[in-house]
C-alpha cells in the first residue's frame, strides 16, 4: 500500500502507528488536504460566541477519538526520534572538537592530501615545520612522493640555505567522502645532525 509505505518512511512512524492511522481514517483519498483530516480527529479550531460574545478559539474535540490518539503518538514518535538525533549530533561535534584539538596540539606535523596531491588540511606542528601559514599550504600541491603505509625521509627546504629532515609516513583514508592520505612528519633534524 503507497500511503503505508509513505507514513513509514517519516522520521519517527512506526508500521504500528502507520497502521492505525490508515484504519482509523480508511480512506485517505477521501480527504483534500490535512485540515480535513485534523476536523475529521477533532482537532479543528471553534469559535465559541453567544450573541454579540465573541470568545477564544478552542480545539473542538468533536470527532474521532481514536484518530486524535494516533495523531498523538504520531508526534510522540517524530519528537522522541528527532530528540535522539539532535543528542547524538550533540556527542558527534563534541567528539569532532575533542578529536580536532588531539590533532591541533600534537607534535608531529599531520597534513590531509587528496589523490590529486592537494593538501586539504595541516595542522599547527605542519605550519611550523614548513614555515608557512595554513592559509597559504591548503590547495598547494605537496611536492613529496607519498608511498603508503612505508616510513620514508624527507629534506624540506623551507628559507633558501635552512632545510629540515622529517620521517614521513603515510596511510589511506576517506576525508570528505573522497579517498586522501593522512600525513605525518616527524622532525628529526637535530637527531639526524648529532650522528
Amino acid at each position: 500500500m503507497k500511503e503505508f509505505s509513505i507514513l513509514t518512511n517519516l522520521m519517527g512512524i512506526s508500521a504500528e502507528t502507520a497502521s492505525l492511522f490508515l484504519a482509523e481514517i480508511r480512506d485517505i483519498s477521501a480527504f483534500d488536504n490535512y485540515k480535513e483530516i485534523e476536523k475529521f480527529a477533532g482537532y479543528n479550531l471553534r469559535l465559541t460566541q453567544s450573541g454579540k460574545h465573541i470568545g477564544y478559539r478552542r480545539i473542538s474535540h468533536l470527532g474521532n477519538t481514536r484518530l486524535r490518539w494516533v495523531l498523538y503518538r504520531m508526534t510522540e514518535e517524530t519528537i522522541k526520534i528527532a530528540f535522539h538525533k539532535f543528542e547524538a549530533d550533540i556527542a558527534i561535534k563534541q567528539s569532532e572538537s575533542r578529536f580536532r584539538k588531539i590533532i591541533e596540539k600534537n607534535k608531529d606535523g599531520i597534513a590531509i592530501i587528496g589523490k590529486d596531491g592537494k593538501i586539504l588540511f595541516v595542522n599547527k606542528a605542519f605550519e611550523f615545520l614548513f614555515e608557512t601559514e595554513k592559509t597559504e599550504l591548503l590547495d598547494q600541491q605537496f611536492e613529496y612522493t607519498i608511498t603508503p603505509d612505508e616510513l620514508t625521509e624527507i629534506e624540506i627546504e623551507t628559507k633558501p640555505g635552512n632545510k629540515r629532515i622529517a620521517e614521513m609516513h603515510s596511510v589511506e583514508i576517506e576525508w570528505e567522502k573522497q579517498k586522501a592520505f593522512l600525513t605525518t612528519l616527524r622532525d628529526v633534524t637535530k637527531r639526524k645532525q648529532t650522528k
